[in-house]
């Protein structure tokens, strides 16, 4: 669908009020890491019922968005799935991230 940060500042309002979502399929848009922060911010704050998020395949998707995700990650106890694989992630923020959800139990990440 050709997502931008725009369409997904609209999801993440729209995931601030919505109780029932708990897939969001985003895969293979153009968001970018302003998207990434609008998206956790309502993750970590907001939305309590999403368990699974896809955003791979999204090439925008930098380590500039690593303090968002990790804050979202700590904050939010629903989510289950992340797929972030075919970002643009370093190894290193790779780790960070899989450092993290060794806290969650039963948490899926592919990087």
């Amino acid at each position: 669908n050709e997502i931008t940060n725009e369409g997904v500042k609209s999801l993440s309002d729209m995931l601030k009020t919505n109780r029932t979502l708990t897939w969001l399929w985003l895969t293979e848009n153009e968001i970018g890491n302003h998207g990434i922060e609008y998206l956790c911010t309502s993750l970590a704050d907001s939305n309590f019922t999403l368990e699974w998020l896809f955003l791979n395949s999204n090439r925008f998707i930098t380590d500039s968005c690593i303090d968002d995700l990790i804050r979202m990650l700590k904050r939010n106890y629903t989510l289950k799935t992340l797929y972030l694989n075919n970002c643009n992630l370093s190894e290193i923020t790779k780790r960070k991230l899989l450092q993290i959800i060794k806290a969650k139990k039963d948490f899926d990440l592919e990087v």
